[in-house]
């Protein structure tokens, strides 16, 4: 594996997340490159939450910029608030920046983010079946698989934990 690049988490804002949704290819000063973004329906729905007013924290994704070239390499965030001390991330790495590690360093940020809240306890992660690189993700990370789901039209998802210390 390569050296995994310097990255930062930089939440994507109202206005921008507005921007992206009409083609921007900008956060700020940082470029995307192709790839980066989730689908816009992701987006949309945070903007969504964000007008029914739920707590912009959870709601907000984080770019994963590359601070070394100040480029977005991915997005991924917490999917909602906490329920029952337990939270749920998704992340997304564009194609051409994987296997240097940005995904398990944006990955050991998000977790870092809520390792001090006294309200959560649990992270939780899921991935599809075959997608072995997500896998060796959270694994790096330091989850653990705890078994599968069916999921409809997303098919077979791994689930995954990660448990805070107390």
């Amino acid at each position: 594996m390569n050296d995994p690049l310097p990255i930062r988490l930089l939440p994507i804002e109202a206005d921008h997340l507005h921007a992206l949704v009409r083609g921007a290819q900008t956060i700020g000063e940082f470029d995307i490159i192709p790839g980066a973004l989730p689908p816009d329906f992701i987006l949309i729905g945070a903007l969504q939450d964000l007008a029914a007013q739920h707590d912009p924290f959870w709601t907000l994704p984080r770019a994963f910029v590359a601070t070394d070239r100040a480029e977005v390499l991915g997005v991924g965030g917490f999917k909602g608030a906490p329920v029952d001390g337990r939270i749920e991330i998704g992340y997304g790495v564009a194609e051409s920046a994987r296997g240097q590690g940005v995904a398990t360093a944006a990955v050991c940020l998000l977790v870092k983010e809520v390792a001090n809240r006294a309200d959560i306890h649990t992270v939780l992660a899921e991935t599809a079946e075959h997608n072995t690189a997500s896998r060796r993700v959270l694994q790096k990370a330091g989850f653990q698989h705890l078994g599968q789901r069916e999921c409809g039209s997303d098919g077979r998802l791994d689930c995954w934990v990660y448990a805070l210390a107390p």
